[in-house]
């Protein structure tokens, strides 16, 4: 990841609350739970050789009707399998939905994704954006996107996280 600049924590959550629409700073609780304050976070461009080390979020959304589409959970993996041609999977529709809006105009939607990482170096963990990555991802343009990036060891310790760690 090529550093871009320092940023805060707060302007993170901003620009997550924000592409949502969401107006409580109670927005997924789900996830800001099970991730620890001690991040530091930076602006980043996703460079081509960190496309391999990009992970989805170990969440119910992937869950056992989408083992067709990946075992390992990285975005490369997911966004081969789409363009094979797997798509009769229940989260390859949204994944679509978003391909066809990036090709129209690439744009259309926030592509400022949320990642979290033990090391600079990642392995990497998507916190936020894992269909609209792949979908970007399937037409070659995830490399060179500038996303949010925490970084800290205590990432070790998150179970969202155990995918990155375990490769």
């Amino acid at each position: 990841m090529k550093i871009m600049r320092e940023c805060s924590q707060q302007e993170v959550l901003d620009h997550w609350r924000k592409s949502y629409g969401y107006k409580t700073i109670f927005f997924r609780c789900d996830i800001l739970e099970r991730v620890q304050n001690d991040l530091e976070w930076f602006e980043v461009e996703i460079e081509e050789e960190d496309i391999e080390k990009i992970f989805i979020i170990s969440s119910d959304d992937w869950g056992p009707s989408d083992a067709r589409i990946t075992t390992k959970f990285r975005v490369v993996e997911v966004a081969e399998n789409l363009i094979k041609g797997i798509r009769d999977t229940r989260i390859m529709p949204k994944i679509i939905e978003y391909r066809k809006k990036f090709e129209e105009e690439i744009d259309s939607i926030d592509k400022k994704f949320i990642l979290i990482s033990s090391r600079l170096e990642g392995n990497f963990t998507i916190l936020d954006g894992n269909k609209r990555s792949v979908a970007l991802q399937s037409i070659d343009q995830l490399i060179g996107t500038i996303i949010y990036l925490g970084v800290s060891e205590s990432v070790n310790n998150c179970v969202c996280a155990r995918y990155a760690r375990s490769s």
